[in-house]
């Protein structure tokens, strides 16, 4: 982790793929980066038994000004649960894709600024919510 002078954390307004790709590494996480269909970097990880994949946004060269992390499901979920999620959830989308495929996603904006330390916090929120999906 980085720290300024005094002990703060540094604030940063992006933050590149491989220091995702290190943090997520550093949780345990196996995770790979590799490319979308547009050539740009995603990192596909596996937390507990699920794939997420995390996609950048506002990219300059390796460095991105925010991320989504997200969830695919070929054998979707009932709509009526994810009615409950969507009524009774934060942070979290869900939604239905053609196959049926349920897609989940978190949206983490760096606007603002953001730590390495916000960054892990966001990212083990999403471990947690992920652990409990089908949970009511």
């Amino acid at each position: 982790m980085a720290y300024s002078e005094g002990n703060q954390a540094v604030v940063y307004s992006s933050v590149s793929v491989r220091d995702i790709h290190e943090l997520v590494a550093s949780m345990g996480w196996f995770a790979e980066i590799k490319s979308d269909r547009s050539g740009d970097p995603v990192i596909v990880c596996r937390v507990g038994d699920n794939v997420t994949q995390i996609i950048f946004y506002g990219l300059s060269g390796d460095s991105a000004r925010s991320m989504t992390l997200q969830l695919r499901f070929a054998d979707a979920a009932p709509f009526e649960l994810l009615n409950h999620y969507n009524e009774n959830k934060r942070f979290l989308k869900y939604y239905l894709q053609a196959g049926p495929t349920l897609i989940i996603e978190m949206d983490c904006s760096f606007g603002g600024g953001i730590t390495i330390e916000h960054i892990r916090y966001l990212l083990e929120f999403w471990e947690g919510a992920v652990g409990k999906l089908f949970e009511t």
